[in-house]
């Protein structure tokens, strides 16, 4: 199967949790500027890329969860920020939590 786990996805929070992936999920959050983003990414097998991008297209971060598990982002401006997940036999959990409203 190219997914086992579950994905949540809502306004101002995404929250991916697999126990086997393979292929790619995302998901657009609609932010105020000076909203924060508190950030879980673990890759516990295989290949996990997180990338969040800025309304302007700009990237916010581009990871694979091996360095930082726990972080916050600062969101500059208001608009849609878009959340792209590759994973490649990949067990893990991303969770993105917007604060600050």
């Amino acid at each position: 199967p190219r997914f086992t786990g579950s994905v949540t996805k809502e306004p101002d929070a995404y929250r991916l949790d697999a126990q086997h992936m393979n292929g790619t999920d995302g998901h657009t959050m609609t932010l105020n500027a000076g909203d924060m983003l508190d950030i879980h990414f673990e890759t516990k097998k295989g290949t996990l890329q997180l990338e969040i991008q800025a309304p302007d297209g700009s990237v916010l971060y581009s990871g694979n969860g091996q360095n930082a598990t726990d972080f916050t982002l600062k969101i500059a401006e208001s608009g849609s920020c878009a959340v792209t997940v590759k994973a490649r036999s990949a067990t893990g959990s991303i969770h993105i939590q917007a604060e600050g409203r």
